[in-house]
Parts: C-alpha cells; sequence; structure tokens
C-alpha cells in the first residue's frame, strides 16, 4: 500500500507545482518563459498584457485545485 502512495504522491507533486507557478506567476515570469517562443507579447500594463496574465493565473488555479481534488480521493478515499 506504501508503494500506491508513493506512486500517487509523485503524480500530484508536479501538478501542484505547476498549478502554484501560474497561479503566483509574476509578469516578469511571464515574459521571461514566453520569450523564447519568440512569440510578440502586448506591452506591459495593456488590457490585453492584464488578461493574458489573468489567463495564466486562472489555469493555474484549475491546476492546482485538480491536484487537490485528486490528492484528497486518493488519500482520503483511497484507502
Amino acid at each position: 500500500m506504501s508503494l500506491y502512495y508513493l506512486l500517487a504522491t509523485l503524480i500530484i507533486l508536479p501538478f501542484a507545482s505547476f498549478g502554484l507557478t501560474l497561479l503566483f506567476a509574476s509578469s516578469d515570469w511571464l515574459v521571461r518563459s514566453v520569450q523564447w517562443t519568440q512569440l510578440a507579447l502586448p506591452e506591459k500594463n495593456t488590457r490585453l498584457y492584464t488578461v493574458l496574465l489573468t489567463f495564466w493565473r486562472v489555469i493555474g488555479a484549475i491546476v492546482l485545485l485538480f491536484s487537490m481534488f485528486f490528492a484528497y480521493i486518493v488519500f482520503i478515499h483511497g484507502k
């Protein structure tokens, strides 16, 4: 049974950390992470830039909630 919990933890942790990264992403992080793709980002402090940053934070919150729900199912109901 301990192997089951170890595998579940190894699956949950990357999703949770990715969700936290997106949720608490700063605008500078967004610029650095998208820069290597050669995509043109809108200028800072514009409406489109704010919408893009908010979109990534919402995606991060959804991923984090999914990973917490999965952890709840595995560790509470998986006994």
